[in-house]
């Protein structure tokens, strides 16, 4: 049996290393591959630390709990850093002009009549919020293949459903 190694690492308020998210991915994925089924260029996890902590710092996802919870959806929504979209299947938001896209994917809404997903509504809000909005509503892809939108997007939309973000003060011993 493998030695485990009790350590106490606290998070908050402090940037991942690469030496920690590559752990992590290892720990999650078996391996240190990420991106593996997206269109993003950059696969290295250095850029990918770079991203995740500016956009911790952006959204103020600052304490261990928030940050936890954060890549615990991560993980089911991208199999942790392989996918930045959804990908094709019987559901009809995988089918839809603005489907699932990013870290937390962010899904337009339906179009009214239709069972598609073809309105922008998320993606015109996200666009404004980042100033790119006719970029965005017009080339959504852009979220499913650069880097950078791909994690920001996610902080944008975890803080727009008020979801993990952990807001009140720890009151506990740690």
């Amino acid at each position: 049996m493998a030695e485990v190694k009790k350590q106490k690492n606290c998070s908050c308020n402090r940037d991942f290393t690469e030496e920690e998210m590559e752990d992590l991915i290892k720990t999650m994925t078996g391996g240190t591959k990420i991106w593996q089924g997206s269109d993003i260029a950059d696969k290295s996890i250095k850029s990918l630390v770079l991203e995740l902590n500016t956009m911790f710092k952006s959204y103020s996802i600052n304490r261990c709990m928030q940050k936890i919870s954060f890549l615990a959806n991560v993980y089911g929504e991208t199999g942790f850093f392989h996918l930045s979209k959804e990908q094709v299947s019987k559901w009809k938001s995988s089918q839809s002009i603005y489907k699932g896209r990013g870290i937390l994917q962010i899904t337009g809404v339906k179009a009214e009549g239709s069972e598609y997903y073809n309105e922008p509504g998320p993606y015109r809000d996200y666009g404004k919020h980042v100033g790119k909005e006719k970029e965005i509503v017009e080339n959504p892809d852009i979220i499913s293949s650069s880097l950078h939108y791909s994690v920001d997007v996610g902080g944008w939309e975890a803080k727009q459903k008020k979801a993990n973000t952990w807001d009140s003060a720890w009151t506990g011993q740690d």
